[in-house]
């Protein structure tokens, strides 16, 4: 999500970030995080370091842009990738693998990596939410087409009063027939 940002804030100077900048970036939001988390640090500062300069340089999609209209239409243009050959009784989860598929080649979050919560596959699809999380999480369980590398979860609210905002779940895909990365 760091890289997202970072790639946010080129949009809006107009240029990218040099490697001096990118640090002060990464130091920034560091410390803003053990601020907020004293418990953060279960991780060294330097494995951050290294996991967000592994991320920034495939992250293509700032934070506030979305990658679902892109990827949609290049799962209904494109050829479905081999791992959907096999649920040719059932359409709509075809689209699924085949969404899944196109996201995780825009690499949004890093390599083969991608954000997608039930209520925007159910919505695309033409699922409801719940069923929309069941076949995500048949496609992980399955295997051999989906890795959960983190599930969705619901953020502190910033006001009393108010709910935390929903943050989509994190895949990997790891689908043999089409390499995503």
């Amino acid at each position: 999500m760091l890289a997202r940002l970072g790639r946010a804030f080129e949009n809006a100077r107009g240029h990218s970030l040099d490697p001096e900048e990118r640090a002060s970036l990464f130091k920034a939001w560091h410390a803003a995080a053990f601020r907020r988390n004293p418990d953060f640090v279960w991780r060294l500062r330097s494995d951050y370091l290294m996991e967000f300069s592994s991320v920034y340089p495939v992250a293509k999609f700032p934070i506030g842009e979305n990658p679902f209209p892109k990827a949609w239409k290049l799962a209904n243009e494109e050829p479905l990738p081999p791992e959907a050959q096999g649920f040719g009784d059932s359409p709509k989860l075809q689209k699924l693998i085949a969404l899944c598929f196109q996201l995780s080649k825009l690499n949004c979050e890093g390599p083969g990596v991608f954000f997608l919560g039930c209520n925007d596959a159910g919505r695309l699809v033409g699922w409801s939410h719940t069923y929309a999380n069941q076949m995500l999480s048949g496609l992980v369980n399955q295997g051999g087409i989906l890795e959960l590398v983190r599930k969705g979860w619901i953020e502190a609210p910033t006001e009393p009063g108010k709910k935390g905002r929903k943050v989509a779940s994190r895949f990997r895909w790891i689908g043999k027939g089409g390499d995503a990365k």
